[in-house]
């Protein structure tokens, strides 16, 4: 009985630990957002991860500073790439 306690409470660790990796996974990927929209402080990350959804929501509702709003010439730019706007296939031309 009382391994049956012990491997319960492993298990319950593994999940509380493999929880708090998702949201500080989850949490980086907003704080990219919000780089991605001009706004560099570390702040984003802590709200994103401190606050959930709350933190979230704060970032996705953040102004776009970088003056573009096509993230692939944002990130391209990140990256040191070609800063050219990407062409778009299903696009029409203009008449």
């Amino acid at each position: 009985m009382e391994g049956l306690f012990v491997l319960l409470v492993l298990l319950a660790l593994a999940v509380v630990v493999a929880l708090i990796y998702l949201v500080y996974r989850i949490a980086k990927e907003f704080e990219r957002i919000a780089r991605i929209k001009g706004h560099t402080e570390k702040r984003f990350f802590w709200y994103s991860f401190f606050l959930g959804v709350v933190g979230w929501a704060m970032v996705i509702a953040l102004p776009d500073r970088s003056g573009t709003n096509e993230p692939e010439v944002v990130e391209a730019a990140e990256i040191g790439g070609q800063t050219r706007r990407p062409s778009y296939e299903d696009q029409l031309p203009e008449l």
